[in-house]
């Protein structure tokens, strides 16, 4: 529906769409995305963003609404390449899509429900969870404090900082920064302690005494 809005040219930049529900939702891989009526599903456009910061995006997403978020006395952090984690449990997730100069970011947040675990793929890497115990905020009110927030905190970024100071300052929130991880690409198993992001947007891992930057793949803690 947003994308379709965006190329009648019905959807200004900045401009947001809410649903209550959806019957298709996907995520990273294309895999599918379960969320339960009272969740907050959204696609939100933005400007295309300078060349460096492209590979980026998702994590500067992440990091405007992990930063409103935190300021609620919420300790969300973002993982690596495009979740939200609360408590090592995955509440949310953000999908980009650009077709010609349409950029659109879906986001899904758990607010008072999660999948169990049973209905998550036997892969998954974090187990599923949720924002809030209550419905303290309406849906319509949390994502007018998201974007509100997002929009200044992105337009501010973008002109007044760079890619590299952007990867330091992710550190504070950065979920498994310094810890053992694993990592799922193409079937294979990578096992390593997270160093960081990179500024073209891949993870810096250290394997068996080396340093290599993945740039996609399923992250979790190695147990």
């Amino acid at each position: 529906m947003a994308q379709h809005l965006a190329q009648a040219e019905q959807l200004p930049l900045w401009a947001s769409v809410l649903t209550p529900s959806q019957w298709a939702g996907r995520g990273q891989l294309r895999r599918p995305w379960i969320s339960q009526p009272g969740n907050l599903l959204a696609a939100w456009r933005l400007p295309i963003p300078p060349a460096p910061w492209n590979a980026l995006l998702p994590l500067v997403l992440g990091w405007c609404f992990a930063l409103e978020l935190r300021d609620s006395g919420l300790p969300v952090q973002v993982k690596w390449p495009n979740d939200l984690l609360l408590h090592g449990r995955k509440i949310g997730g953000i999908l980009l899509e650009e077709r010609g100069p349409v950029l659109l970011a879906g986001l899904g947040l758990n607010l008072v429900s999660a999948p169990l675990d049973t209905h998550l793929r036997p892969d998954h890497a974090c187990p599923a969870g949720y924002l809030y115990p209550d419905a303290r905020l309406s849906i319509f009110e949390l994502w007018l404090r998201l974007v509100h927030s997002g929009q200044l905190r992105y337009k501010a970024l973008l002109s007044s900082s760079t890619p590299d100071d952007f990867c330091r300052s992710l550190e504070m929130i950065l979920a498994f920064l310094g810890q053992k991880i694993c990592i799922t690409d193409n079937q294979e198993q990578l096992h390593g302690t997270c160093l960081g992001l990179c500024t073209n947007g891949g993870i810096s891992v250290l394997i068996d005494g080396k340093v290599r930057t993945m740039y996609s793949g399923s992250l979790a803690p190695d147990t």
